[in-house]
């Protein structure tokens, strides 16, 4: 994966690490769906941040990742992360249309607009 962004939720080093971490551990449970739809969408925009950074999107396509997604569409009205999620969208659908891996090297704004998603979810709900 490339990452663009100097100080990511990837490595740790983020400039909202240490507030993500503690919504993280006040709003997730440890296992399965947070209570709140505030907590839901910090759980769901960091698992599909995980999916593309760990494994390069390979469960996007599984039916619960499809449901994340539609989630995490749901919110970005209230989180203001619209143009973000169009990007992930793209790379979503030409994964969905081609057989071939694709060369997601080519692929930093996706990385970019991940970070971009997490940052305005951490701000909004600090």
């Amino acid at each position: 994966m490339t990452y663009l962004a100097d100080k990511n939720y990837f490595d740790g080093t983020s400039i909202h690490q240490e507030k993500y971490d503690q919504l993280f551990d006040s709003l997730v449970p440890e296992r399965g769906e947070a209570d709140t739809v505030k907590g839901e969408t910090l759980r769901v925009a960091g698992r599909i941040y995980h999916d593309w950074f760990n494994n390069g999107f390979c469960n996007i396509t599984a039916p619960h990742f499809e449901l994340m997604l539609d989630f995490l569409r749901s919110q970005k009205s209230n989180y203001g992360y619209g143009y973000e999620m169009n990007a992930i969208d793209a790379v979503v659908e030409e994964i969905n249309n081609d057989s071939n891996d694709i060369d997601f090297e080519e692929y930093g704004h996706v990385s970019d607009a991940l970070e971009d998603i997490l940052n305005k979810i951490v701000i909004k709900l600090s």
